[in-house]
């Protein structure tokens, strides 16, 4: 898994738009961002979907550039799509009320972006049945751990086609969060929405999650017995 990008924009800032990015993909990004951060300060009465909904469409005024993975509209295109994921990244380490949702998104990101992050069998494995796991079964920090153990052992895995459709939500609908709580609440909504996309690869998730906790169990046996 390429977390590599999130580890190194560890101290990158908050994950509004700055001066750096404004030099890397023009002035006409900080002042749209700005034009969307000052709306959010003046609504704070307004309903997250309504937030979200105003958003999108100072965001579809201000640019016409797209992600060409995702979808999402953002400045810099795909450039900015992983500026924007990074920067994200960087918050949820940087600041634990965040960080709860890591995980998800994460996952997310690298599932709508395959081209990048899922190129081989077992990095694919990794993101969809870590998908699984935080959709299905909870989230548990010991399935998380045993995914990896898995795949770095003998497990032979196919990688699944490559989705045409991964989810109608997309990173750039984290911006209009203004709160730990609301940050939550949508990045929970955009892995859902992702993982209902890859609906026709759910029972091979669930295979590969359940393949994972047995050889976990088989290795702690193992070791009790040692």
């Amino acid at each position: 898994m390429r977390e590599s990008a999130i580890l190194a924009a560890e101290n990158s800032g908050a994950p509004r738009w700055t001066e750096t990015n404004a030099r890397r993909f023009g002035r006409k990004s900080l002042a749209a961002s700005r034009t969307a951060n000052n709306a959010f300060d003046e609504c704070d009465d307004e309903s997250l979907e309504l937030r979200r909904a105003r958003w999108n469409n100072l965001s579809a005024e201000s640019t016409g550039e797209r992600c060409s993975e995702c979808g999402a509209r953002v400045e810099g295109g795909n450039a900015g799509c992983e500026v924007l994921f990074n920067e994200l990244g960087a918050r949820d380490f940087s600041d634990p009320r965040y960080g709860a949702t890591h995980e998800l998104l994460v996952d997310a990101y690298c599932l709508q972006h395959p081209e990048r992050y899922c190129r081989s069998a077992k990095s694919y494995a990794a993101h969809l049945t870590r998908m699984c796991c935080g959709i299905e079964r909870g989230g548990k920090r010991e399935t998380y751990a045993a995914i990896p153990r898995w795949l770095s052992g003998p497990a032979k895995i196919e990688r699944p086609e490559t989705r045409a459709q991964r989810g109608s939500l997309t990173i750039a609908d984290l911006r209009s969060a203004q709160t730990p709580e609301e940050h939550a609440k949508l990045v929970r909504e955009w892995a859902a929405n992702v993982w209902q996309a890859y609906a026709p690869q759910h029972e091979i998730a669930r295979r590969w999650l359940d393949a994972a906790l047995r050889a976990d169990d088989q290795q702690a046996k193992k070791r009790s017995r040692g």
